[in-house]
């Protein structure tokens, strides 16, 4: 692993010379051109300080090297590069040996007789750098294959091109897209699991995949930034797109496409609100007054809204509820419309009027104030901070339980959620009280119901069981059956069972079988068998046993 270094950027920079060549620095600039690189110098300075801390956990102040993995690089030739060393002074030679024998020391260098060589130099009389500016002799990337498989129901646009799959996503109402590198292992092993989210929606949701590392590729060019794969974005008709951040599994990316094909649940009465808190932390609720065919004022952005807030709460623990009958506005005390509240454990909250609506405003206030006592974490399954937040601050209890959000509910979260918020409910509110003993009578119900199931599959299991132990045996004799009727007029009877519904002349074997479905019973040196294959027919002095028996 590399060193990392983050610098302080200071508000005033020198240049040495402007485009006329004069000095110059940045008082002289004008005021507009002054604010407008102060503010790309900010734009820089957080997006230097955002990556560390996104990958804090692969950040290190010792720099070290990695066993893990191993890289072949293929050359044009086998001509070595060689460049001559530069000239040091014997002050800045011995701060070059320091440094090799630092890295020595380390295991991140060792001696060797090869025939490439670079040169060194040190800059700021201290730091070592590597000079390998010659023209790379590398061999260039391969023809790129195919990702996906032909028979998959994922679009693979493998050659990098995204004229074609955006052709299509803007005519379909909702496109999934995986952007990959070929050789990137979370994007192969996010390979299967998006091939099982297509089959499962595919009638719904359009599915391609785009090869964004091939380095001619337009996608490449395109989006040259992006350093992590696999990406994944859903596209809608009213949204640019919405990325994918939770577990990259079948069963979370499934319920992450339920969230955006319903974002937004209809409430007909109250008691619709507490069942989406069983299902969700905390709920927001819009009330409209829908007028025409265009909807009511302000739902467009309610609903843009419960789209966005996907990317911060890619799982859902947020839910969106929208109201338009009069009589359960007035029931819970909504006069005006538009009207969005936050219903969280202990209290609700209401968007203050004279607030902007957009949908940038109402994301940022949902996620300011929704709190609850109890949270969902999925860690991504590598090291990670994922727990820091939580562990470092104060007590906290740890529940570890499996998840499949194809349920609606889960029976050991819900008993998190009653016993934090019993803990937490310090003022005996009423309507927390209320809410745990609705909480406590569903995860009852949800026993019984298991308990229901678990009988009736026991049940089903008992009786295949026993219809293998009475089921009569068949025997299979290696005879080829032949299309027509009577085997193509070989000598042939019906055993006793089905002799009543079929005859057959078996003294004439020039004339057809009179059955009408073809020989019921072959004859055969040593063993017979019924066509029907429902009962079978006695062996005729056979010695020798049925090939297959079932």
């Amino acid at each position: 692993m590399s060193r990392l270094r983050i610098f302080q950027f200071e508000n005033k920079i020198d240049f040495p010379y402007d485009r006329f060549g004069t000095s110059t620095n940045l008082e002289d600039l004008t005021q507009s051109n002054s604010c407008l690189f102060i503010s790309q110098l900010e734009e820089k300075r957080q997006e230097v300080v955002r990556i560390p801390n996104e990958y804090r956990y692969v950040v290190t102040e010792e720099l070290g090297c990695t066993n893990v993995l191993t890289c072949d690089i293929k050359l044009l030739d086998n001509v070595p590069s060689r460049s001559k060393p530069y000239y040091f002074t014997p002050p800045k030679l011995e701060v070059l040996k320091r440094h090799v024998e630092e890295l020595r020391r380390k295991g991140i260098i060792r001696d060797s007789r090869s025939p490439y060589t670079s040169p060194a130099f040190l800059v700021s009389k201290h730091r070592l750098v590597v000079d390998n500016r010659k023209p790379p002799k590398t061999s260039k990337s391969p023809t790129p294959v195919p990702f996906f498989p032909q028979t998959s129901l994922v679009a693979d646009y493998y050659q990098g091109h995204i004229g074609p799959p955006f052709e299509r996503v803007a005519a379909s109402d909702i496109s999934f897209i995986m952007y990959y590198a070929p050789w990137d292992a979370e994007s192969q092993a996010t390979r299967s699991q998006f091939k099982l989210v297509a089959q499962y929606y595919y009638k719904q949701v359009y599915f391609a995949a785009i090869n964004c590392w091939q380095p001619l590729g337009e996608c490449k060019q395109q989006f040259a930034k992006v350093q992590h794969f696999p990406v994944l974005i859903v596209y809608t008709q009213l949204t640019k797109g919405i990325q994918y951040k939770g577990v990259k599994e079948a069963t979370h990316m499934i319920h992450f496409l339920s969230s955006v094909l319903h974002p937004v649940e209809k409430i007909d009465s109250v008691n619709d609100i507490v069942q989406l808190m069983n299902f969700h932390d905390a709920v927001v609720i819009g009330c409209f007054d829908f007028k025409g065919n265009l909807g009511g004022q302000g739902y467009h952005t309610f609903y843009t809204t419960s789209l966005k807030l996907l990317e911060k709460d890619p799982y859902r623990e947020i839910g969106f509820g929208v109201i338009t009958n009069v009589k359960v506005a007035n029931e819970l005390g909504i006069h005006l419309a538009p009207t969005i509240r936050l219903y969280l454990w202990n209290e609700t909250l209401e968007y203050g009027s004279d607030e902007p609506y957009t949908p940038e405003a109402l994301t940022k206030w949902v996620v300011a104030n929704a709190h609850q006592v109890s949270v969902w974490l999925s860690p991504p399954g590598i090291k990670s901070l994922t727990l820091s937040p939580y562990v470092e601050e104060d007590s906290v209890m740890i529940l570890f339980t499996p998840r499949n959000l194809l349920y609606t509910v889960n029976y050991n979260y819900n008993l998190l959620r009653e016993v934090g918020q019993e803990y937490y409910n310090c003022d005996d509110n009423p309507w927390v009280k209320d809410f745990v003993q609705y909480l406590g009578n569903e995860r009852a119900m949800s026993r019984d119901m298991y308990t229901d199931f678990e009988l009736q599959c026991s049940q089903w299991r008992e009786k295949v069981r026993r219809e293998e132990l009475t089921a009569p045996p068949i025997q299979v004799v290696s005879h080829f059956w032949a299309n027509g009727s009577c085997s193509g007029r070989r000598r042939c009877k019906m055993c006793s069972t089905c002799s009543d519904k079929c005859l057959v002349n078996t003294e004439d074997v020039s004339k057809d079988c009179k059955c009408g479905g073809g020989p019921g019973f072959d004859s055969y040196p040593h063993q017979q068998v019924c066509w029907k294959q429902t009962h079978h027919g006695s062996n005729v002095g056979s010695t020798h046993p049925p090939r297959f028996f079932f």
